[in-house]
Formats: structure tokens, C-alpha cells, sequence
């Protein structure tokens, strides 16, 4: 699965060619030289895939894996291991973190489970003048 992080990492390295292709005329990305227009159709891929990532609408299933993910983060941190979520190094001092996230992914999910969209609500308030 592709991840935000995956994302933003790659346009970096996208911008990195952009700019080594314009001081030194040649541009590699992972040991192969690319072109203008290659970059240009590799930039315009990621763009697309991270807006694709950013306008997913939230779900109880994706609620669901990132709360599965942090549990398996808190016992791997625990057990003094790395675990790994988008892109993330986790380590025993982020479990604060860690259990902060999953529980904003249970809230998420709660507020979804209750038809809550967490969105601005609007009233209509009138006085009746007492």
C-alpha cells in the first residue's frame, strides 16, 4: 500500500532530479538517469497518487487497520522493536504517540459508528423575546 510519506518522499527525489538536471545537465533517480520528461510524467504520477491518498474519505475499515497498526506498534515498542506505519520509524520513546493515534483512530471510528461526521453543525437560533 502507498502512503502519504511514500508520496512526499518521492516528489522530493523528483525535485532533487529537477534541480541536479538543471546545475549538472545529467539526473539519476535510483541509478537510472532520467530526462525533463521523464521527471515531468514521474512528478505528475505522485501528484496524482497523493491526491488520491488525501481525498480517500475515511472509513470504519480504515479506522479499523490504522487502530490494528497501533496495537501492533504498542506491543512491538514494548518488546523493545521498530515498527514501521507510513513511512514512520516508531520506537519505545514514541509510545505516548503511539497510543495517542490509536486512540484519535477509535474516536474516528466511534464518530463514524454514531453518524457523526465531525463536521461544523449549524443552528437557527431566534429570540423570542422575553
Amino acid at each position: 500500500m502507498i502512503d502519504l510519506s511514500t508520496c512526499e518522499e518521492k516528489l522530493r527525489e523528483i525535485a532533487q532530479a529537477e534541480e541536479d538536471l538543471i546545475l549538472n545537465k545529467t539526473a539519476y533517480i535510483n541509478g537510472t538517469e532520467v530526462t525533463t520528461e521523464t521527471l515531468s510524467e514521474l512528478k505528475k504520477l505522485w501528484e496524482k497518487r497523493k491526491k488520491e491518498i488525501i481525498n480517500t474519505p475515511i472509513s470504519v475499515d480504515l479506522c479499523n487497520q490504522y487502530i490494528q497498526l497501533y496495537l501492533e506498534a504498542e506491543k512491538a515498542v514494548l518488546a523493545a522493536k521498530e515498527y514501521v506505519i507510513d513511512g514512520q520509524v516508531l520506537k519505545r520513546e514514541n509510545l505516548k504517540d503511539i497510543i495517542r493515534a490509536r486512540q484519535n483512530w477509535q474516536g474516528k471510528r466511534d464518530q463514524l459508528l454514531a453518524g457523526d461526521d465531525g463536521g461544523v453543525k449549524f443552528y437557527r437560533v431566534s429570540h423570542t423575546g422575553d
